[in-house]
């Protein structure tokens, strides 16, 4: 039976660590071999989500796997993960592990994990050892190694001990060993758990404003977050996703309302537009890295044009949220990764001023008279 492991690391690639991989697909990412001990040792980021392991101690295989072995120990020639007796001490005979006459073949059920590895534990003298994977339709993801592996000692020594794996998007449906000379023996059946750790990006948009007024400004409130939700429940497997990658590269795309230009005043740091600012326009703000569960907010503000066409009565903005696939987890909703909002739009009344009644200054009252003055003058002259 399996035991299951949670995945806390962070993605840590040690260039050092993975070693190099010959005649894969692009997507295709080769771990090991790296020495291993115990499940401590499982190289990092092999899986942001839930991580599950046979290690054949009970003596059964996993119903989700199928190996073309047998299962031996403990005692006896058994090469065991060192730890699985319940001391690193240098030996792993009094564990169990799996062993095959010929190439170490482990298949997977659907859905297939993103993320597979195993150990190899000895194979007699030293032997070139070559790791491989395949993807869902059985079509080989490419060849790891060979590297030349073995200490000449059968009797359950675990220093050569060596972990490989790979990582693909597309899924690995089978992986396998081959060397170049004596039994395989292998342990500690690794893989991403392929119901995929939930990772629920979110985004939900809002305004204080209640109506939108042609000529003003209107300041949008963007929440988001990236939520582990209840857990992978397939198999029981429950993962703690705490503080560990929940999203990567995240964003945030909003198109500029019709009517309306971006407005930077207002609007949070980060943003920038393509083609431009004015309706129409996509606007992107890089959040980067989002943990589980843990919640943001930015703001997004346009300027409404002062005219608009006529029967225009509503401002309409919408937001999306995405992030780069991330092996191990899965967005279990995508129909919350986006939404919108319509205000009301109202059309700015134009201001008039009162009637304004003329009055004359001192100048003016003087010419006035003076105006009078000759009339009165004129009249007189005329009687």
């Amino acid at each position: 039976m399996s035991r299951r492991f949670a995945c806390l690391s962070l993605t840590l690639w040690l260039g050092g660590l993975f070693g190099c991989a010959t005649s894969i697909q692009a997507q295709t990412t080769f771990l090991g071999p790296t020495p291993y001990l115990s499940a401590a040792d499982r190289p990092a980021g092999f899986s942001s989500g839930t991580v599950l392991v046979e290690d054949f101690e009970d003596g059964i295989v996993d119903p989700l796997l199928t190996i073309n072995g047998s299962v031996i120990g403990p005692g006896g020639l058994a090469d065991s993960v060192d730890a699985d007796d319940g001391a690193i001490d240098g030996s792993g005979t009094n564990g169990r592990s799996a062993f095959s006459g010929g190439s170490a073949d482990v298949s997977f059920s659907a859905p297939f994990p993103t993320s597979a590895g195993m150990v190899w534990t000895d194979g007699g003298t030293p032997t070139d050892v070559t790791f491989e994977a395949f993807g869902p339709t059985g079509t080989s993801l490419g060849t790891h190694g060979p590297f030349t592996l073995g200490d000449s000692n059968n009797s359950g020594g675990t220093s050569e001990d060596r972990f490989f794996g790979a990582q693909d998007t597309g899924g690995i449906s089978r992986i396998r060993i081959t060397h170049t000379s004596g039994g395989y023996e292998v342990d500690h059946i690794t893989w991403s758990d392929g119901s995929g750790q939930p990772a629920d990006l979110q985004l939900a948009i809002g305004s204080s404003a209640t109506t939108a007024v042609t000529g003003g400004s209107v300041v949008y409130d963007i929440s988001y977050i990236c939520s582990s939700g209840d857990g992978p429940k397939a198999r029981g497997a429950k993962a703690d996703p705490g503080g560990v990658l929940c999203a990567d590269s995240a964003f945030v795309d909003v198109s500029v309302p019709a009517n309306a230009q971006f407005r930077s005043a207002g609007s949070s740091a980060g943003w920038t537009c393509t083609p431009d600012t004015t309706a129409g326009s996509v606007c992107r703000n890089v959040l980067g890295d989002l943990a589980f569960d843990e919640p943001g907010q930015i703001q997004f503000a346009v300027q409404v044009n002062s005219s608009v066409p006529n029967g225009t009565s509503t401002l309409s903005a919408s937001a999306t949220i995405a992030a780069t696939a991330t092996p191990g987890l899965t967005d279990p909703d995508s129909s919350n990764n986006s939404d919108s909002l319509n205000l009301p739009l109202q059309i700015a009344v134009v201001a008039v001023g009162p009637d304004i009644i003329p009055t004359l200054d001192q100048l003016g009252l003087v010419a006035l008279g003076a105006l009078l003055l000759i009339a009165m003058w004129a009249h007189r002259r005329s009687l």
